[in-house]
């Protein structure tokens, strides 16, 4: 082989191994850009169901809560009114103001859709004011005394109190749901 040959030759290889370089690098690097997306992909998948997974052992865990506590909640329930009951608990106010020997005149309110708020204007002897308010703090249902206004009037054997009282009302909530 001569020169002019074996520079020919020389050539032809390194050609030959660029072009297969090349050619490699041109279907290599783009497959590997997909692998890695592909691979983000999964992770981001796997990350997901695991989300899900926790999801779900946390559901049945609040489902078997309140299985062991049922009877619990039905006490709970018990307490609370319902958002058409809340005739209920006037009636016992007024069987409380007259039981007492008491006058009242109620006012009703809604702050705010889970709550009523009731407002008695309450006047007799003092000592039945004070009944009256420990009978409503000790009624049957759920509810908080948020503010009591004495005021004197000009008879002294009448005291008057204006009465807020916050009536939470329960509304059947997906909590209740969570067995179907």
């Amino acid at each position: 082989m001569n020169n002019k040959e074996k520079k020919i030759f020389i050539f032809t290889v390194i050609g030959s191994v660029v072009a297969i370089i090349a050619v490699f690098s041109s279907l290599f690097v783009p497959s590997m850009a997909i692998l890695k997306r592909a691979s983000e992909r999964s992770e981001e998948r796997r990350s997901f169901m695991e989300g899900i997974d926790s999801y779900n052992d946390s559901l049945a865990d609040l489902k078997k809560g309140l299985s062991e506590n049922e009877e619990d909640i039905e006490k709970i329930k018990e307490k609370l009114l319902s958002g058409d009951d809340i005739i209920r608990i006037i009636v016992l106010l007024e069987k409380l103001a007259e039981q007492v020997n008491v006058d009242q005149k109620i006012s009703i309110s809604r702050q705010a859709e889970d709550k009523v708020i009731l407002k008695n204007s309450v006047s007799g002897h003092f000592s039945n004011v004070m009944q009256y308010v420990d009978g409503a703090e000790n009624l049957e249902y759920a509810m908080e005394i948020d503010e009591i206004i004495f005021s004197a009037t000009k008879d002294e054997d009448v005291s008057k109190a204006e009465i807020t009282l916050n009536v939470p009302i329960y509304y059947q909530t997906s909590v209740d749901n969570i067995e179907n």
